[in-house]
């Protein structure tokens, strides 16, 4: 028999048990712990692959076991109106693919990063400057990169050593000699094998827009105003006139009556045309590397880092990628942040995609692996001194730069004159 006060106890003891049971299935409402609830995570993207993801996600979810991650890779082409479409509708992913110049024109739609999350102190230590400078805004962090690819020289080494180019160049000065002795003209100038895919339009080169970017960069011109209120690229800097001088230089190797003339548009796409073996050297970003293997396995191809301007005390290189961000839209905006910061800054995590996707990494920790890497070695050695700028549209400003390299070459404008038409328009869009 028991006493009275082992009664109670047993009693108090069957009570309390029975409270937790009827709490754990949910028959006390409101009450019932949340150690069911499930979240999933929608993410968009581009040009990666859920398998180049997966390893990530994989460890992701092993860490947040109530977070489940759905990945989607979209047709490039559409992405971005596939984007804004799905947010006019009030739908949508969490987490996006977000290009390096989209911030200025999409920052409305995206939710910065929580301060627990990474402040800017840390995206210092962690990431290049170029990160600041294309992902911020009055100290927010609106992104975070999963790799980081610059503009690089593709050059034949067959065509190389039968030109007996011994040296790459490493100044546009070299450069200069290198065209020269690739190129082949005939007697009425015409070019009988280009020697370089540079100077033309967007219509024969692929990356016209960006190494017209890049030789204002390194020449320093000022691209937009302090108050991103206009374009600013024609601009006189210090009594000269960086902006026009870059496009005369580029420009120069499209005109028959220059002593550079190599290129010109009607030869066609320069990828194609260096894939065929039928010109010296193209400017691209790492991504190319495996298109060219697959469009020629047999040709014998080399990467250099892009050329600098002489005596320029520190180099300039310019950027290409893709960062992760979370939507204002998202409801789960806490965990869709702890996964952005999870796929790219965790280095095991990075490392893995690095290993996987054969993209240039983004952590600076891993870019000594990184010099190593025969394919990549001349990207990442660039990365630290890749530099951007605020684009309000990358593809109309390329459009833009292109019209100007043919005003030029065609002998309609003046460099000056199609420069400022370029601004012009441009700062238009910005307005």
């Amino acid at each position: 028999m028991f006493s009275k006060s082992q009664l109670v106890i047993v009693l108090a003891v069957f009570l309390i048990i029975l409270f937790f049971v009827l709490v754990f299935f949910g028959l006390i409402p409101g009450l019932r712990p949340d150690i069911g609830t499930k979240t999933e995570l929608s993410v968009w993207g581009v040009y990666i692959s859920e398998e180049e993801l997966s390893s990530g996600i994989k460890s992701f979810q092993e860490t947040y076991p109530n977070v489940t991650v759905k990945y989607e890779e979209k047709n490039p082409v559409t992405y971005e109106s596939d984007l804004i479409n799905a947010l006019a509708l009030g739908s949508g992913p969490d987490v996006v693919m977000f290009h390096n110049t989209w911030l200025p024109k999409h920052i409305n739609k995206i939710y910065p990063a929580p301060e627990e999350v990474i402040s800017l102190r840390k995206l210092r230590e962690l990431f290049p400057t170029v990160i600041e400078q294309d992902l911020t805004s009055d100290e927010k962090i609106f992104g975070l990169p999963l790799y980081i690819d610059t503009l690089a020289l593709f050059y034949n080494q067959d065509i190389f050593d039968a030109s007996n180019i011994s040296s790459l160049p490493e100044t546009w000065e070299d450069f200069l000699t290198v065209v020269k002795k690739l190129k082949e003209t005939d007697n009425k100038g015409n070019i009988k094998k280009a020697g370089v895919a540079i100077g033309g339009s967007l219509d024969s080169i692929e990356r016209a827009g960006d190494l017209l970017s890049l030789f204002m960069l390194q020449s320093g011109a000022k691209m937009v105003s302090d108050d991103f209120s206009r374009a600013s690229f024609a601009d006189i800097v210090k009594d000269k006139n960086p902006g026009r001088s870059a496009l005369e230089f580029y420009t120069q190797f499209a005109n028959p009556s220059s002593p550079s003339y190599t290129w010109n548009d009607s030869l066609g796409k320069s990828l194609n045309y260096f894939s065929e073996g039928k010109v010296g050297a193209i400017f691209n970003y790492s991504h190319i590397v495996k298109e060219l293997k697959n469009k020629n396995p047999f040709l014998n191809f080399l990467v250099a880092k892009m050329p600098q301007l002489k005596g320029s005390s520190l180099p300039v290189n310019y950027p290409d990628y893709w960062a992760l961000t979370v939507l204002n839209r998202s409801i789960h905006k806490e965990e869709a942040w702890n996964l952005v910061s999870f796929l790219t800054t965790n280095q095991l995590v990075a490392s893995n995609f690095y290993q996987i996707s054969r993209r240039p990494p983004a952590l600076r920790t891993l870019l000594p692996e990184c010099q190593k890497d025969n394919d990549l070695a001349p990207f990442c050695n660039q990365t630290l001194t890749a530099r951007s700028w605020s684009q309000v549209d990358k593809n109309k400003i390329n459009l833009s730069f292109s019209e100007a390299i043919k005003d030029v070459v065609e002998g309609h404008l003046s460099a000056e004159a199609s420069l400022k038409k370029a601004q012009d328009k441009i700062t238009l869009l910005m307005k």
